[in-house]
C-alpha cells in the first residue's frame, strides 16, 4: 500500500508546476538527497571543474632561457618564479545545472582564495591556502532551494623534477554549513508551509598530477595525468514546517577520479600569453549517498549512470612585471548526460 501510494505521489510531480499555487506538483524529498554529487564534483579543486588555474609554463624572453610562470595544483596553487616567497589571491564562478526529469535543478557557486607559498632550492614549493565557497542552489522539483557555506584548509608541494616535467601534491579539509527548504506537497494551495532544515558537513579531499611540458619557440606544448579522491560525510537532520517533514539520516559521498589531457600555450611578447587545454576526466570509483534517504521509496538513482566527462578551456596571462601575474579563464564541461557547468576564474599572483 505504501508503495503504491509512494509510486502515485511521484507519477503526479511535474517539477515545471511545482509552486506555492500548485503545491501538489512539488516532489516530497530534500535537496540534498539530489544535489550532493554533482555539489561535490563542482566544489573540488578539479571539478569544478574545475581545473588547475595555472601550470608550471614558459620560458624567459629576455634571455631565451627557461623560466617559470605561475603554476598549479588543481585550482589552489600557485606556481611561480623561484622567488622566495609569494602571495596569490583567486575567485571563481561555477554555474552548473542538472535536467533530470523527475529532479530537475540549477546552482551557482562563488568561490574565494587566498594562499602563501615558499620555493626552496628552485625547485620545491611548498604552500597552504584557504578557501571560502558560498553555493545557492535552486531545486526546481521541490519548489525549494539550498544554501552552503564552507571554509577549506589546503595544504600544497610542487616538485619541478627537470625542466620538462614536475609533480604537483595536495590534499583540503572543509567544513560546511548548510540549509535548505521546499514546499511541503500536501499543503493547501496559496498558502503551504514552507519546510526547512540544516545539517553540518566535513569534506576531504587528496589529488596528485604529473605534468609535462615542451617550449618551441613561443610555443609551450603539455600535458598531464593526475588522480583525485574526495569524501563528503553529511550529517543527519529532521526538517520542521508541515506535516510532511522528513528526518533524514547522515549521508556519505565520494569520488575518485582519473584525469589526462594535452595543453597550449603562445606568448605573444609584452607579458602577454594565451592557453588552451583539454582534460578528459573518469570516475573510476563514487557513492551517491543515496542510503542517506530523503526522497520517495519509488525514486531510485537521480544521477546518470555516465562516468565520463571531457573539460575545455582557454585563458589569458599576463605577466604585469617581474613579480606580478594576473589569469582569466573559461571552463567547460561537455559529455555528461543531463548536466552542464560553465566556469570562470580569476587569478592574481604576487612574488617578492
Amino acid at each position: 500500500m505504501c508503495a503504491a501510494a509512494s509510486l502515485q505521489a511521484v507519477a503526479q510531480t511535474d517539477p515545471s508546476r511545482c509552486s506555492v499555487q500548485e503545491p501538489s506538483f512539488c516532489l516530497n524529498g530534500v535537496s540534498n538527497a539530489v544535489t550532493g554529487l554533482d555539489s561535490l564534483r563542482v566544489a573540488l579543486p578539479s571539478g569544478q571543474g574545475q581545473r588547475a588555474e595555472e601550470e608550471a609554463r614558459g620560458r624567459d624572453k629576455q634571455a631565451q632561457t627557461r623560466r617559470i610562470v605561475v603554476a598549479a595544483s588543481e585550482k589552489v596553487a600557485g606556481l611561480g618564479a623561484p622567488d622566495p616567497w609569494a602571495v596569490w589571491i583567486g575567485y571563481s564562478r561555477s554555474d552548473y545545472d542538472s535536467s533530470v526529469t523527475v529532479a530537475p535543478y540549477d546552482g551557482n557557486l562563488d568561490s574565494y582564495r587566498l594562499g602563501v607559498d615558499r620555493f626552496f632550492h628552485g625547485k620545491y614549493l611548498v604552500g597552504i591556502a584557504l578557501l571560502y565557497e558560498k553555493l545557492d542552489t535552486r531545486t526546481r522539483y521541490n519548489g525549494g532551494g539550498q544554501d552552503v557555506d564552507g571554509t577549506t584548509l589546503a595544504p600544497y608541494f610542487s616538485w619541478l623534477i627537470n625542466d620538462h616535467f614536475s609533480l604537483d601534491v595536495n590534499a583540503g579539509y572543509a567544513w560546511l554549513d548548510a540549509s535548505q527548504n521546499r514546499i511541503d506537497p500536501t499543503g493547501t494551495p496559496g498558502s503551504p508551509p514552507i519546510l526547512s532544515s540544516s545539517y553540518d558537513a566535513r569534506r576531504k579531499f587528496a589529488a596528485a598530477t604529473l605534468n609535462g611540458f615542451l617550449p618551441r619557440g613561443d610555443w609551450t606544448f603539455g600535458g598531464r595525468v593526475g588522480y583525485l579522491f574526495s569524501e563528503e560525510k553529511q550529517d543527519g537532520y529532521t526538517e520542521t514546517g508541515g506535516p510532511s517533514a522528513r528526518t533524514v539520516r547522515g549521508r556519505t559521498l565520494r569520488l575518485g577520479q582519473l584525469y589526462v589531457g594535452p595543453d597550449a600555450a603562445y606568448f605573444f611578447g609584452n607579458g602577454l600569453e594565451d592557453y588552451g587545454a583539454l582534460i578528459y576526466r573518469s570516475d573510476v570509483s563514487r557513492n551517491d549517498g543515496r542510503d542517506g534517504g530523503g526522497l520517495p521509496s519509488a525514486v531510485g538513482a537521480t544521477q546518470p549512470d555516465d562516468k565520463d566527462e571531457w573539460e575545455w578551456s582557454v585563458g589569458l596571462r599576463f605577466f604585469a612585471k617581474r613579480n606580478v601575474t594576473l589569469g582569466v579563464e573559461y571552463l567547460q564541461t561537455e559529455g555528461r548526460d543531463q548536466f552542464d557547468n560553465q566556469v570562470f576564474n580569476l587569478l592574481a599572483r604576487f612574488e617578492f
